[in-house]
């Protein structure tokens, strides 16, 4: 079920680049893309099957379906070549972070969640979809979209930064 988003990043894609008004047809797809990732997780939860692998399958298949989205985006002229760049950098944050944070001996799961971090992640989830209902509304408003996207990812990024600096500082020097 995870992997099915990756057909459908590319059917999303296609809508984009050959429709001139691929509003309809892409938010079907971002549908079945929202359905898949909420049912492959609640299925693996329900049946005790949820695994470190499982869980980077599912955070890789998410990335695929947002970076081929907003790259056909940004190939029809309808977002600038900086979100997905924004969206690769906070993903390789994502990871290292996670990383940082087991090593640090904070976490044993595979993903260090954060809740500002969950409402970025939603936001770049979200945004193909959002592109496209704001392109069709006040065109102008993507400005402001876009600009929100890069604002919650850095924003994310130095409270997952500063979390981990905390953490790694605080076990190096229990006694403070």
């Amino acid at each position: 079920m995870t992997l099915s988003r990756i057909p459908l990043a590319f059917l999303f894609g296609f809508f984009c680049i050959e429709l001139e008004q691929p509003l309809w047809p892409c938010l079907i797809v971002f549908l079945l893309v929202s359905l898949t990732d909420w049912l492959d997780g609640k299925l693996a939860r329900t049946l005790h099957v949820a695994s470190a692998f499982g869980a980077w399958l599912d955070v890789s298949c998410d990335l695929f379906f947002i970076i081929v989205s907003c790259l056909s985006l940004w190939l029809t002229g309808r977002m600038p070549m900086i979100l997905p760049i924004v969206i690769i950098i906070k993903f390789t944050e994502f990871l290292l972070t996670s990383h940082w944070s087991r090593q640090i001996g904070e976490r044993q799961n595979a993903f260090f969640f954060d809740p500002f971090g969950r409402l970025s992640a939603a936001l770049l989830y979200g945004l193909p979809i959002l592109t496209l209902l704001v392109s069709s509304i006040v065109p102008k408003a993507r400005i402001g979209l876009f600009a929100m996207t890069i604002l919650f990812c850095i924003l994310s990024s130095a409270i997952r930064i500063v979390h981990c600096l905390r953490m790694e500082h605080k076990q190096k020097n229990p006694a403070l």
